[in-house]
């Protein structure tokens, strides 16, 4: 079998994969038949090239770009990941130690250092993919994100709470450490071209020269944290997205040049959730720059310089974590905080945005036309998200009985003639919110689902008519009927009672699911994602198999969670390869590819 190669430029996605069908009882070319048409939220897409991560959700460390043209990002604790500016991961290196969890990526020369677990690592940038990292031994807590001469800027905190911090440089080749200065405090340091120094404290920039000496007079208030340099000017951020450009003297120029907060509403500038609060920014060629997101994803920006504006330009990068996946009926795809289009590629970027918490979004579900989602932002803080698939709406927090960070589910279902959007706990416990198309919750209420053994670890709710409920929950799906509307009152519009629980469709041990399920509804099929044995399985609404889909090769499925279906369309969240899988069920398998 042909490998497939997912990256822009190579194929285009929106070609029918392998065709793999499973358990049919007919197995001529009539029997129906699930493919996959494609890859979302990995740049590698599949194979060697794939995007992975070693956590479920790494910290982001910067980007460092070579000489090759090669990007240098975080690949999570003790990795870090080289990538080819159309997205493919060409190689990945581990640290020394497996916990190391890099902090800072930045070019030296021809080397690349890496702070990690208060110590820098070294290796060169040669092509050679055996070649180790190795300790320069220098201990410090954090690192400029340029190097002038072979020299970058380092900084220790002090082994008392009153006594200053230590300023110092560290020569790249042969370590050998200089001390500068002793300075009152540091949160973040860069180099300008000159060789100073520049320390960032509190908000406000001082500069220090190569002899140590503090430059006099030259206090700058910054907009924002993270002061980096690329090219001749400096960048800082802010939270949702924002970046904005400074001149070398740190004087805005001209300011916000892409981003959320007050940018989004005055320039009308695009939010990115992949980039939130960015930890680097560094110039690749032209008008490309490079920016890291806080989940180690990389996004390739482009300059305008008449707008003076940066505007995304690619993803690269996997997708280490997602709890709530959404296809719409025009094949939009909702997941963590933003959606892309049915013509997306494996490197696009996420449309819309929000600034939620990191992997903040549960189950997304379709409300009088607006897609609404339960979601967490600033630490925590229940709100529900609402998609126009146009435009992002404002976000109102949910003030009364809120779910809370275990919210695993979410359906729209119809008690007592009103549309309820129900948030399920991990343990079953649910919750009916009443929510308007700008993500508002007026009032809420307690949804009892009475079941004959009790749930313990729920993962996913769905309803195809709002009426029907299946809830995914300790390797089976549970259905529920509507309990009789004499069980509602005055602080419950009613509940669910349990009508059947099933485990698999056969005795057959490739006829039962394993210990963890995923469910999706959709008009008479139910879809269901099995983590523990690698598949999709689609089913008709009297419990008969219709199709299922692994995968072979690079599109093998590996432990498969959240899933969402439309019509004759599926998505899942395959997990152990961190990406999203588009699935086509096809009425005759003579069809895959046509």
């Amino acid at each position: 079998m042909k490998k497939t190669r997912m990256w822009l430029g190579i194929v285009k996605t929106g070609v029918a994969l392998t065709l793999v069908t499973l358990f049919c009882a007919v197995t001529s070319s009539a029997a129906p038949v699930l493919v996959c048409e494609g890859i979302l939220g990995n740049s590698g897409g599949g194979g060697d090239t794939l995007v992975r991560y070693t956590a479920p959700l790494p910290q982001g460390a910067g980007v460092a770009v070579d000489e090759y043209g090669f990007l240098w990002a975080t690949g999570g604790p003790g990795r870090i990941n080289r990538y080819a500016l159309d997205g493919r991961q060409i190689a990945t290196y581990t640290l020394p130690s497996e916990d190391s969890l890099p902090k800072r990526i930045i070019k030296a020369g021809d080397k690349i250092v890496v702070l990690a677990k208060g110590e820098l690592f070294t290796r060169s940038t040669a092509l050679n993919t055996t070649e180790a990292f190795t300790s320069l031994e220098i201990k410090a807590a954090g690192i400029s994100s340029n190097a002038v001469q072979g020299k970058i800027a380092c900084w220790q905190i002090p082994s008392q709470k009153d006594e200053p911090f230590t300023l110092f440089l560290t020569e790249v080749t042969g370590g050998t450490r200089t001390d500068l200065a002793e300075v009152p405090g540091i949160h973040n340091v860069e180099m300008a071209a000159d060789g100073s120094v520049l320390v960032e404290y509190r908000g406000v920039a001082t500069k220090y020269g190569q002899d140590g000496k503090l430059v006099s007079d030259w206090n700058k208030k910054l907009p924002g944290t993270g002061l980096v340099r690329a090219g001749d000017y400096y960048y800082c951020f802010t939270h949702s997205s924002t970046i904005q450009r400074l001149s070398a003297d740190l004087v805005m120029s001209p300011g916000v040049v892409l981003g959320g907060a007050s940018g989004s509403v005055i320039a009308k500038m695009p939010i990115d959730a992949d980039i939130r609060l960015s930890t680097g920014l560094a110039h690749v060629s032209g008008n490309i720059y490079a920016v890291a997101g806080y989940g180690g994803t990389v996004m390739l920006l482009a300059w305008n310089e008449e707008k003076a504006q940066f505007s995304v330009q690619r993803r690269i990068g996997g997708l280490p974590c997602c709890s709530g996946l959404y296809l719409s009926p025009d094949g939009w795809v909702v997941a963590n905080a933003g959606a892309w289009s049915a013509d997306a590629r494996p490197d696009s970027p996420l449309e819309f945005g929000s600034p939620i918490d990191p992997d903040g979004m549960r189950q997304p579900v379709m409300l009088r036309g607006v897609v609404i989602a339960p979601a967490f932002r600033y630490g925590g803080r229940p709100n529900f998200l609402a998609f126009s698939l146009k435009s992002l709406s404002d976000l109102d927090d949910v003030k009364v009985d809120p779910f809370t960070k275990k919210a695993a589910g979410a359906a729209v279902v119809i008690l007592r003639k009103q549309d309820w959007v129900l948030v399920a706990e991990q343990d079953g416990v649910c919750r009916g919110f009443r929510v308007s198309s700008r993500g508002s919750s007026s009032n809420s209420a307690k949804i009892p689902l009475e079941t004959s053994s009790g749930i313990t670890s729920l993962t996913s709710i769905a309803s195809p008519d709002g009426l029907k409920l299946y809830a995914a929950a300790d390797g089976a799906i549970v259905e529920f009927a509507v309990a009789p509307e004499e069980t509602g009152n005055a602080d419950s519009p009613g509940g669910y009672t349990e009508k059947t629980r099933w485990k698999g469709w056969g005795t057959a041990e490739s006829e039962t699911f394993g210990g963890r399920v995923y469910v999706a509804a959709d008009k008479d099929r139910v879809w269901i994602s099995d983590t523990e044995k690698n598949r999709v399985l689609c089913f008709g609404a009297d419990k008969q198999l219709i199709a299922a889909f692994t995968g072979e090769g690079d599109e093998a499925l590996d432990k498969p969670t959240v899933i969402s279906a439309n019509a004759e369309q599926a998505v899942v969240y395959d997990s152990g390869k961190q990406r999203i899988v588009k699935l086509k069920l096809l009425k005759d398998k003579t069809l895959a590819g046509k």
